[in-house]
């Protein structure tokens, strides 16, 4: 399957926000320590735009923790096309501890924007979210949700 930035042409492309309920928040919208994270995985569309894109050609993409695969997939059930995003939940924190040595922390936030952009002559009817985790050995794909597509 070849990513966005491969099929990509030079013509318009369509941005959709998704507001993204990550977790119930148990304070506010305070972020969430990773230990703490009980993940709640609801997707509201808040916007729809066409826009000038600027895809860009990963040379080696790798899978990570911080970072999401979207997969478009047409009306057929085929996979058209993949990109990765960065996890817009994540926060990283880090500070100096009594030595000097710098500790980090990941955190959640209880809600997020979830940013889509795709090639509007992609014959995409829905995305599909992935989280990857790391196993031991190797990164696996979870699914995090189906989202329907406008094709255009």
């Amino acid at each position: 399957v070849p990513t966005v930035a491969a099929v990509a042409g030079s013509g318009p492309a369509t941005e959709v926000t998704f507001a993204w309920t990550t977790a119930a928040a148990a304070a506010g919208d305070q972020p969430i320590p990773a230990a703490a994270f009980r993940p709640l995985n609801r997707f509201e569309l808040v916007s729809r735009r066409r826009v000038a894109p600027a895809f860009v050609r990963e040379r080696a993409p790798e899978l990570s923790a911080e970072r999401l695969v979207v997969i478009a997939v047409d009306a057929r059930g085929r996979e058209v096309a993949w990109q990765q995003l960065p996890d817009p939940r994540i926060i990283r924190a880090e500070a100096a501890g009594p030595t000097a040595a710098l500790t980090g922390e990941v955190f959640y936030r209880p809600s997020a924007p979830l940013v889509v952009t795709l090639p509007d002559g992609l014959a995409a009817a829905v995305v599909r979210v992935f989280e990857a985790r790391w196993n031991g050995t190797e990164y696996l794909l979870e699914p995090l949700a189906e989202l329907p597509w406008e094709a255009r």
